[in-house]
């Protein structure tokens, strides 16, 4: 009798190829159970099938692998199958998924065919704060590496395209912004371009995003302009963060050939005016200590070196004047651009100012406390200001302001002589205090026509 062949013998090379492939599968952990789950997935993926049939086929497979959601995740043949439980299951479920999950979503992120697990949960479980939380968890710390993974780019884009509002996201958008990236000028240029044509209210979320690093970006024009650009459209909380990362450089920012600009502009538009006197002002008056002056030079007023810089000497200028709006004599279009009113929609589509209190109040605010040592300044060195291009701009904005500077200012001028009145600079300048203080009433005249 001829021998029998075996089942395999018979068949097709094609076909013993599948055969062998399926004994393979066959030693390998929960196979019986992926079997099972396909095998629904199956079916559950007819589109001829009714919401009631779905919803039975669900049920079915969540019993089915429940416990068990990460093993068959991670498996390039069973993935659908958790993305169909995602899909077609209920809250409560999506929800069990995600718990299961959630401590290897940031690595599933970087898979082929993990990924698009994840992006099934961004889509269906971004319904509730708390699966939100969870998501968003499972990505902190791991934005930059996704960022700049093949495959977790994509989940990182859907993550911010839309499922989230921009506050959600805002502590996972930090993370592109670590001080590491700062010390570097193109980065700068890129940050400050967006602030120039992006609508304000994503200037205002990029800027809570960085507003941390702001010393590291005011090395530079471009960063200088950005920080100018989220101090004019950041909230109350962010404008204070921004004093407070400034805390301690604000002397050394207002001599900067490009950062006074924006120092400028933070003080401008920040309603809280202690704290601008308490970070920004406190330190501009402070004066200098015993180690700091050079043996056999008389200690200077604190305000002196700001006075008499060109750049640094803007900010006493932009306090000092009674004017409406931006004292453009003093500005060039640079900071004028910079320093302008900023305004942005509010909730009713208007455009309105970004800050609440009126900018004259502001302003009168912070010179009612310098008053005291701008009237010290100019008693102390009327006549080197007198001789400074920059300082006599001050000394003129002082006489339009305090009547107490008058003695000081008109002892400088006649300690000069004539030749003040002969020389082109200084006849102008002597004008303009004259000027000045002719707009604030009498008083100065008369002190000047009696000397």
């Amino acid at each position: 009798m001829p021998k029998r062949e075996s089942q395999a013998e018979n068949q097709a090379p094609a076909n013993k190829k599948r055969a062998l492939k399926h004994e393979r599968a066959s030693h390998k952990p929960n196979f019986d159970l992926i079997t099972a789950s396909k095998d629904i997935w199956g079916k559950l993926r007819k589109k001829t099938n009714t919401k009631e049939e779905n919803r039975a086929l669900a049920d079915e497979l969540f019993t089915l692998i429940k416990g068990k959601m990460l093993e068959i995740g991670q498996r390039h043949d069973a993935s659908r199958v958790v993305q169909a439980m995602v899909q077609h299951g209920t809250d409560e479920q999506r929800a069990t998924v995600l718990d299961e999950l959630k401590n290897a979503i940031a690595d599933m992120s970087k898979s082929q065919y993990g990924h698009f697990i994840v992006l099934k949960l961004i889509k269906y479980c971004s319904n509730t704060p708390e699966n939100k939380k969870m998501l968003l968890k499972a990505f902190k710390g791991q934005v930059v590496k996704l960022a700049t993974h093949s495959v977790g780019a994509r989940v990182i884009e859907v993550t911010f395209g839309g499922e989230f509002t921009n506050k959600e996201t805002e502590v996972l958008r930090r993370e592109f912004y670590g001080k590491q990236l700062f010390p570097f000028e193109y980065a700068h240029e890129l940050v400050a371009s967006y602030t120039l044509h992006a609508p304000s209210s994503d200037v205002a979320d990029l800027g809570s995003s960085v507003v941390d690093n702001s010393v590291e970006l005011l090395s530079t024009r471009a960063g200088t302009t950005a920080v100018a650009q989220f101090a004019a459209y950041a909230g109350a909380k962010d404008r204070k963060r921004i004093l407070k990362s400034l805390r301690g450089y604000a002397s050394s920012l207002l001599t900067h050939r490009d950062a006074y600009v924006a120092l400028m502009r933070v003080v401008l538009v920040t309603d809280d005016t202690v704290t601008v006197q308490k970070m920004v002002l406190n330190e501009l008056l402070r004066p200098e200590k015993a180690g700091e002056v050079a043996e056999g030079e008389e200690a200077k007023h604190p305000l002196h070196t700001i006075a008499m810089n060109p750049n640094a000497s803007k900010m006493l200028l932009l306090l000092l004047n009674k004017q409406e709006g931006l004292p453009t004599q003093y500005l060039d279009p640079w900071e004028e651009e910079l320093l302008k009113p900023a305004l942005a929609k509010d909730d009713k589509g208007e455009m309105v100012s970004t800050s609440r209190k009126n900018p004259q109040t502001r302003k009168a605010e912070l010179l009612q406390y310098m008053k005291s040592d701008v009237i010290s300044l100019v008693s102390q060195h009327a006549g080197e200001l007198l001789d400074c291009a920059s300082g006599a701009k001050v000394l003129a904005e002082a006489a339009g302001n305090f009547g107490d500077c008058d003695a000081a200012i008109v002892d400088a001028i006649e300690g000069k002589g004539m030749e003040i009145f002969e020389d082109a600079k200084g006849h102008a300048n002597v004008k303009k205090i004259l000027l000045k203080a002719k707009d604030r009433g009498a008083g100065f005249g008369g002190v000047f026509w009696e000397k």
